[in-house]
């Protein structure tokens, strides 16, 4: 096989790997920050509770 036919047929194969990665839609992408948002105010709670003298029974 010729240098130009082999190349050809690795770009083929590297162009159709992710064929069947789904698509996320745009707005899949609202959530992260989002989660990284409540993900560090969940411990913020805690320690502001802590804070103002509160224990577990309080947050419940």
């Amino acid at each position: 096989m010729s240098q130009r036919v082999s190349v050809a047929v690795r770009n083929a194969m590297v162009s159709n790997r992710y064929r069947y990665v789904p698509r996320m839609p745009r707005w899949f992408y609202s959530f992260v920050p989002f989660k990284v948002a409540t993900g560090g105010g969940s411990a913020l709670v805690s320690l502001y509770l802590l804070e103002l003298g509160g224990n577990a029974s309080t947050l419940a």
